[in-house]
């Protein structure tokens, strides 16, 4: 404290030491607020899936189907906003990668059923398989498309 006088230094010193107190009073806030947020939003959740449960199911389902509509419309939407060319193209790979994922779920639950049922000679080989091609199409392919 050379430089300063004693009463500069101890007027630095607490304000610093405020301005750390006030940045934690923010985190104490923040954490609070989350919290309350949390248990309006939980609380209620809760009590609907304990007590009604038909209705949370019913409640969910729409909450999915609408987040998937939603998806479905605005991907049309910005396939509707270009030209035609672009148009067919970007129909197409939509629907062969739609396709591609449904058939890799079909085959997971395939051999998920063959681990399930106790057939093992059939499952540890696809799951190999199952393996291989999916890491191709995500790892392979990809890199192969992003080059070209």
């Amino acid at each position: 404290m050379r430089g300063m006088p004693f009463k500069e230094a101890a007027k630095r010193i607490a304000l610093g030491y405020f301005g750390a107190l006030r940045s934690f009073g923010w985190l104490l806030a923040l954490l609070g607020g989350t919290l309350l947020a949390s248990a309006i939003i939980v609380f209620p959740l809760w009590y609907v899936s304990t007590h009604h449960r038909e209705a949370y199911t019913t409640g969910v389902l729409a909450v999915c189907a609408a987040g998937v509509l939603f998806l479905i419309v605005r991907k049309v939407r910005t396939l509707l906003l270009r030209p035609a060319k672009q148009r067919k193209a970007a129909i197409r790979r939509f629907f062969v990668r739609t396709i591609v994922v449904i058939a890799y779920f079909i085959s997971f639950y395939i051999v998920l059923g063959f681990y399930l049922v106790g057939f093992y000679i059939a499952a540890v080989p696809l799951s190999l398989i199952y393996i291989i091609v999916l890491g191709h199409t995500l790892y392979v392919r990809r890199a192969r498309q992003t080059r070209a």
